[in-house]
């Protein structure tokens, strides 16, 4: 008997009219293509060897299906599982590029953050923006507390230990200074934007919101207080008199500063 290793022909004596057990068995693995019978008399009587395709094909789908879950769900390495198979590296790789070739192996990247990044880009883009934040909250309710950590995280990757931070009021304001992390920034400053008090509401006013920022970053607050009468600079030259105005009680008491307006112009 004489086997080739590249194209698996089978050399058989004969003996009778039957063909050998060991031949049938090897027709029956799908392991050679023809058997070439020698008769006594010499004469070569060359038969075909019947397989099925459709069991050729299932093997070797199981074949790459092994191959592909050694190499990805089980990091074997390709040398590991030529010898746990019996093949060669390069047939292994070979195996690998025909598993993705076919649709056995789909490599997919994604993360959930893809989106939010991508509608951060188009903003930038969209309107010359230089940084954009995306909140995107697992649940509706938590919508304004992922809006403040966004922002937190925005004014902290954007701030050093020397910034000078002013600061409104209002409830998105004081959430976002809620969110913040506590720092150590010494030589951080943080001052007032709006200069007046609401006693309503007085966590969610400049001074409060001003000092409870510095705390967290662990810096300095200045303040200034409603009620500190006006400097009066008097210009004998000059052919308009300024005045400042808005001096409310309360931040969002705008309809003051336009009485304030109104008192002041109703006589020119």
């Amino acid at each position: 008997m004489n086997i080739c290793s590249e194209d698996f022909w089978l050399v058989a004596p004969y003996g009778g009219n039957r063909r050998p057990a060991w031949a049938l068995s090897a027709v029956r693995t799908g392991y050679c293509e023809r058997m070439i019978i020698n008769p006594v008399d010499e004469h070569a009587v060359d038969l075909p060897l019947h397989r099925s395709e459709t069991s050729e094909g299932r093997k070797h789908t199981a074949l790459l299906l092994d191959v592909a879950r050694r190499y990805y769900l089980d990091s074997e390495t390709q040398a590991e599982i030529a010898s746990a198979i019996s093949f060669s590296r390069p047939t292994v790789s070979r195996l690998l590029a025909e598993a993705r070739e076919v649709g056995i192996v789909q490599i997919r990247i994604s993360h959930p953050m893809e989106r939010v990044l991508g509608i951060e880009q188009e903003l930038i883009r969209t309107f010359g923006l230089t940084h954009a934040r995306v909140a995107d909250p697992e649940e509706p309710s938590g919508a304004q507390a992922e809006v403040a950590r966004c922002a937190a995280d925005l004014l902290i990757e954007q701030s050093s230990e020397d910034v000078v931070i002013c600061v409104s009021n209002g409830l998105a304001v004081a959430a976002t200074v809620d969110a913040l992390p506590r720092l150590i920034w010494p030589r951080s400053r943080v001052v007032q934007m709006i200069g007046s008090v609401g006693p309503s509401e007085r966590l969610l006013d400049s001074p409060e919101i001003c000092r409870k920022m510095a705390q967290r970053l662990g810096g300095f607050a200045g303040l200034s207080f409603v009620g500190t009468p006006q400097t009066i600079a008097r210009n004998a030259d000059g052919a308009y008199q300024l005045f400042r105005i808005g001096d409310a009680v309360a931040a969002r008491n705008t309809h003051a500063a336009i009485y304030d307006a109104l008192r002041l112009a109703k006589d020119i």
